[in-house]
Order: structure tokens, then sequence, then C-alpha cells
């Protein structure tokens, strides 16, 4: 008797069937299932088609979703289309069948897993310790999730998180949103509707920079939403935590914070649920990221949409992995500029830049060629993290970040200065007046 893997064909066929009924039903069932999730190939095809009709904004129907599959190189069949279309009457349970069929992927991965383990298991040669570590993370992988019931908000994890750490033994917008560095604002703006990406070489502060507009976006009233594809949530929270509360994060990390410094981040952290802030870790597709954003933008509202890096978000759905990286890039910065379109929001992202010294200015500042391949062309503004320290550093130079708008759809290219605080992870406005700390304290005092 042959083995067949746990599905439930019936079930696929029904979800089909829902979604051909009430396409809008696809934003609510795109967190728990994918087209892998299908066993049978041709109700993933089917799927495949539909997602890319929604994502389009085109009508769902047996006609269409036939034309789709041929431009997708598979052979529909009409009568088998007709017949799955009219299963089901409504769509209301698109939901419950999403489970089922989540629920039976799981069961057949966890085979697979399973029987790797057995046979690394009965291989000398492996050491059974990494065999054991290797399952035990795909089986955590496997299980059921439901993305939509992700948290999104910070809240309460920042205070678990700063429980956690003093644990560690001693040792003004209408069409745009303002940055809070007023020198930058004045030259570009985060207009609804636009992609903006801000580019950096690793360690140079990418995910420093958009954190801190991130927070100034809370400050004014704002909800802004986080995607971290590179770093954890955790991590994202405790370089919130040092930002804002101006401690060194290393200290915080370490256990070497001192009395006064706990006292001014515990003072702060018991009025954090004002900071409404979403983060969201994993893996997420472009496509992924459209239908949370719409979730949250019916349970709550989103005003911005941070995208942190670009070099991690995989191909866009229909476009194979193997395709080459610059054509992924550019298809992942098109869908998200149409994103910002669709939803009337700032999407700002980021991105790894080309470290080939040839696409540099004698003082090593990047330029717009050093985005030549990371969807320039698809993005309104480009912003360049540059500071001079990390090349040739001198006493003068330590706290200088520039930030160079090599692009600019609402303005003149050009460079503007900012204060960096290295154990802080903070840029700030270099004068006096703006500076971050005292924008904290009024901040807080205000509230």
């Amino acid at each position: 008797m042959n083995y067949v893997p746990p599905h439930d064909d019936e079930t696929e066929k029904a979800l089909l069937s829902s979604l051909f009924v009430d396409p809008e039903q696809y934003h609510n069932i795109a967190g728990i299932v994918t087209a892998e999730s299908f066993y049978t190939i041709k109700h993933q095809q089917i799927f495949q088609a539909i997602a890319a009709l929604v994502a389009e904004g085109k009508p769902v129907d047996v006609i269409t979703v036939s034309d789709e599959m041929s431009k997708q190189g598979f052979s529909p069949v009409y009568s088998d289309l007709l017949q799955i279309a009219m299963i089901e009457p409504t769509g209301q349970r698109a939901e419950y069948y999403a489970g089922i069929v989540r629920e039976k992927q799981s069961r057949r991965m966890a085979i697979e897993s399973l029987y790797r383990a057995m046979e690394g298991a009965r291989n000398d040669a492996r050491d059974i310790q990494d065999v054991i570590a290797t399952v035990q993370k795909e089986l955590d992988r496997v299980l059921p999730v439901d993305d939509r019931k992700k948290t999104a908000s910070i809240y309460p994890d920042v205070k678990n998180i700063w429980d956690r750490i003093l644990q560690i033994p001693k040792g003004g917008e209408t069409n745009y949103i303002p940055t809070g560095f007023h020198d930058l604002d004045r030259e570009v703006n985060l207009t609804k509707g636009t992609l903006t990406i801000i580019g950096a070489s690793p360690r140079v502060g990418k995910t420093s920079l958009i954190l801190c507009i991130i927070r100034h976006m809370a400050r004014i009233g704002k909800r802004p939403l986080l995607f971290t594809l590179e770093m954890t949530r955790e991590r994202i929270i405790e370089n919130i935590i040092a930002q804002e509360a101006g401690i060194c994060h290393r200290d915080m990390i370490t256990g070497r914070l001192s009395n006064a410094d706990i006292e001014k981040a515990c003072s702060l952290i018991a009025d954090w649920p004002n900071l409404n802030i979403g983060v969201l870790d994993g893996r997420w597709s472009v496509g992924q990221i459209r239908h949370r954003v719409i979730q949250e933008q019916r349970r709550g509202g989103v005003d911005a949409v941070f995208v942190d890096v670009l070099g991690k978000l995989p191909p866009p759905e229909g476009m194979k992995s193997s395709t080459e990286l610059h054509k992924i890039f550019n298809a992942n910065c098109q869908a998200l500029q149409d994103l910002a379109i669709e939803l009337h929001i700032p999407v700002i992202l980021t991105a790894h830049l080309n470290r080939d010294k040839a696409r540099q200015d004698s003082e090593g500042r990047p330029n717009l060629f050093s985005l030549r391949e990371a969807g320039e062309e698809f993005s309104d503004n480009v912003l360049l993290i540059h500071r001079p320290y990390l090349i040739k550093p001198t006493t003068e130079n330590k706290h200088l970040a520039e930030i160079i708008i090599a692009k600019n759809r609402d303005g003149d290219v050009g460079t503007v200065e900012l204060g960096f605080d290295g154990p802080t992870k903070t840029f700030y406005n270099p004068a006096a007046d703006y500076r971050e700390e005292e924008q904290q304290e009024a901040w807080w005092r205000d509230k």
C-alpha cells in the first residue's frame, strides 16, 4: 500500500471556491496559507493565480483565473475551475478552511523533518546533538502559525524586555510625515504614497536612523509599523529603549548600567503605552507585508511602513529564487512603491550599499550609483548615510553624520548634517536647541 501524505483535497477545493465567491477573503487568509500549503499541484497553481489577481486589484472569476494561470505558464482546465468555483455559496468559511489546509501542511512538513532526523541518526558520521538540534528547530518552524495573531504593538514587551535587562548581573504634517530632523524635513518630505530608500554600508546606522524617525512619528501621534527582517523584535526594542532613555546600548545589554541610568529608564517606561509603535520580525514577503498592513489599518490605522532591509526580502510571488538579485530587488521595490500608492502612506525601505570604491567619491561618500542595482528607479527619494569618522576618524568628525540626498522627488539633491551619538545609537539635530535629549524631555513632560 502506497503512503499518501496528510492532505484534504475537498477542503483545498472549498477554500479556493471561497476565494472565487469573495476574493476579499484573501486578505484574511494570506497570513495562514501560501500556495505551498496546498498538497495538490493544480490547487497550488490556482491559488497562485488568485493571489496575483488580488495583488493587482483585478476581478477573480473562472475566466480571469484561467487567463492568469496561462500567463504564469500553467495549463488550466476550464471545467475543473468551474467545478471548484461552484462548491461554496459564500466566502464566510474561508478562514476555517485555511486553518485545515495549513494544519495538513504542517503534518507533512513534520513527517519530512522526522524522516530526515531518522536518516541523520542512522549516520554515525553525524553529530547526534546537531541532528537533534536541527530537527527541534525544524519542528518549531513547521508549527501552524497565524501571522495575523502576531502582536505588532511593542507594549507590554517594552516593559518585559526592560525587566529582563534589569536582571542582568552588574558588570506638523499635512500630506507628509516629518522625520523630526528639521534640516532634513526642509529638504525631503516623506509624502504619502511615496517610497523612500535609506541606504548605507553595514554598521553605519540604517536601522538606528529609522528608529529615530519612528520614535518621532509616535511622539506626534502617528502610528509607524516596522517589519524587521534582519534583526529580532527583541533587539529592535532594546535599541528603542537605549535611544529613548539616552543610555548606552552596550552597557544596557551587558548589565553595566549605573543606578542613575536605570532610574531614568524606569521612569520613562511606565508611560510607554503612549508610544504607538508596531514592530514585526520574521520572514516577510512584500505580498505578506501588504496583507498585514491592510489588517493593521482596519484595526487601528497605520501612518507609515518601514521595511528593514531590502536584501532580506524573498522574491515576489511567481518569481523564482534563482532569478538575478538585481531583478528581485527591482521587483520588490516596485511592489513596495505600489503598496505606498495603493494605501496612501509613505513606505521607507533600508538597503545595503555597494562597497565598490569606484562608486564613491574621494572622501568615501556614497552616491546614487551605489544603489543602481537596488531599485533606485522605483523610489521617490534616496537618502544615503555617510559617517566620515568610520573612514578617517578625527575629534572633529566623531559625532558627524551626513545624510546625502541622492534623489529627491519634490526638491533638490544635496547634503544634510546630523549629529550621531554612538553609545545610544541615536541621530540628532546638531543645533543645540533641537538636541535629542531636549526633544525627549519636552515630549515626556507634556505627557
